[in-house]
C-alpha cells in the first residue's frame, strides 16, 4: 500500500514509534475493508446506531462500543492528514458517542 507523503507542516514533524506500529497493523484490515463497497461501512454503523437507539440498556452498550472503537481508530489514522474543522468535526462525533455510550451504560434514557 502506497502511503501518501506528509506536506506542510507534517513533512518536517517525526513520525513516532507507536504510530508507526498502528499503522502498520492498520493496513491488514483496511485492504480488506477497501475491497468491501464504500457504502457498507456507513451501513453497518447506521444499523448499528438505529438498533442502539430502540434496545435495552446493555444491548444498546454491547452495539456502541465497537462503533465508538471503530470511528475512533479510523479518526486516529486520517489525525495527521486532517484540517482543523476535520479534526474537530471527529472530536464532536466521538465526544457524543461518548456521551451516549456512558449514559446508556448508567442507565439512561436512549436519547
Amino acid at each position: 500500500m502506497c502511503e501518501p507523503q506528509p506536506t506542510g507542516q507534517d513533512a518536517r514533524m517525526p513520525v513516532p514509534d507507536r504510530r508507526r506500529r498502528i499503522e502498520a497493523a492498520s493496513v491488514p484490515v483496511l485492504r480488506r475493508l477497501a475491497g468491501y463497497p464504500r457504502w457498507l461501512l456507513a451501513a453497518v454503523v447506521g444499523l448499528l446506531l438505529a438498533v442502539a437507539l430502540v434496545t435495552g440498556r446493555w444491548w444498546s452498550t454491547l452495539l456502541l462500543v465497537p462503533v465508538l472503537a471503530v470511528l475512533g481508530w479510523l479518526a486516529y489514522l486520517a489525525w495527521p492528514r486532517l484540517s482543523g474543522g476535520e479534526r474537530a468535526v471527529r472530536l464532536i462525533v466521538l465526544g457524543a458517542l461518548t456521551a451516549w455510550l456512558l449514559a446508556r451504560a448508567a442507565g439512561g434514557p436512549a436519547i
